[in-house]
């Protein structure tokens, strides 16, 4: 069997081992006129770090993450976020960054960038339908130098080469658009958009993104 077909064995094994996975969005009140679902509500490991707390279903809150140097042809660095409301992801991308950052911090700080962008997006969006985001939208990211670099308000000398257009993270944070919250990397789950992970790692992360998780 060559790697192409077992690739894709494993696809079909995946595929079939989750097949009763799907999307699960709160609702305040129950609604007889929904057809019944299949609940797989998961409680949350003690073992683990404390998942951070989501104040009201209706917070749009972000997770993101970047793993480094992980393209083989160029040694550019990937960037994965996703964004829940209700639960649920409702935005989520993987992406090549396209440029190469010179270490884990910078191709953290392009990350949070690219998912603060999306951030704002989201939140005009939201506006236009009547769910305005009443506070800054909380943005978790598991690189502490990063979320130093974003509250530091100027350059620094890790991060003064760095093109000055992504800076401007630092002025959403100022005028209150976002908010940067540290997250351990066990329990980021855009972790799993960003690199292949092992089964324990992939379902824990998916299934918090796809709103599996009681808390």
């Amino acid at each position: 069997m060559t790697y192409n077909e077992r690739a894709q064995l494993s696809v079909a094994r995946y595929l079939r081992r989750t097949k009763h996975w799907g999307i699960r969005f709160a609702r305040r009140t129950h609604d007889p006129s929904l057809p019944p679902g299949t609940p797989h509500n998961l409680s949350f490991d003690p073992s683990l770090p404390a998942f951070p707390p989501i104040h009201s279903p209706l917070q749009l809150t972000g997770y993101v993450d970047a793993a480094h140097a992980n393209d083989l042809c160029n040694h550019r660095s990937t960037t994965g976020y996703a964004f829940i409301l209700n639960g649920d992801a409702i935005a989520y991308r993987s992406k090549t960054q396209t440029v190469t950052a010179t270490s884990s911090t910078e191709a953290e700080f392009i990350a949070a960038m690219s998912a603060a962008k999306t951030a704002k997006y989201l939140c005009a969006v939201l506006h236009e339908l009547s769910f305005p985001q009443l506070s800054p939208t909380p943005i978790h990211i598991d690189n502490v130098s990063a979320i130093q670099i974003i509250n530091a308000r100027k350059p620094t000398e890790r991060s003064r080469h760095i093109d000055i257009q992504a800076f401007a993270i630092q002025d959403w944070k100022d005028n209150g658009d976002i908010l940067m919250h540290h997250i351990p990397g066990v329990i980021n789950p855009s972790d799993s958009i960003t690199k292949p992970t092992g089964w324990v790692l992939h379902s824990r992360h998916c299934r918090r993104i796809m709103g599996h998780y009681y808390c």
